[in-house]
């Protein structure tokens, strides 16, 4: 368990560029679960395989080690993405992701599984 936390930071793959910053109140973090309240977060990417832009505050994030996310808050996320992941499309917050990771996103919240995580591929 921990309190407030907070991250920022900078990569460069020789394909892709991206900018990330978030936050939260309160973390609590064990071996299979990552919960987060009242956290916020902003990222910025462009390269090859895509452009995106998100930004969003969240009342709880939670993220298991086999593979589900969920998300329930305002998010604003906007782009397109190709990766080994998948394909992913967002505009305001309203979108999908296909692939080996698949969800749906709202601006209110968002769900999704990593199918190799979650099948132990």
């Amino acid at each position: 368990m921990s309190g407030p936390s907070s991250n920022c930071s900078f990569d460069f793959d020789g394909s892709s560029a991206r900018a990330k910053f978030d936050t939260s109140l309160l973390n609590l973090r064990d071996e299979n679960v990552n919960f987060k309240l009242f956290s916020t977060s902003a990222e910025t990417k462009a390269g090859l395989t895509g452009l995106g832009m998100k930004a969003g505050v969240n009342l709880a994030e939670v993220e298991t080690s086999d593979g589900i996310k969920a998300k329930v808050g305002l998010n604003f996320d906007s782009g397109t993405s190709i990766s080994s992941d998948g394909v992913e499309a967002k505009v305001g917050g309203l979108g999908v992701k296909v692939g080996k990771v698949t969800g749906v996103s709202t601006p209110f919240g968002e769900v999704e599984i990593d199918f190799g995580k979650f099948f132990g591929l």
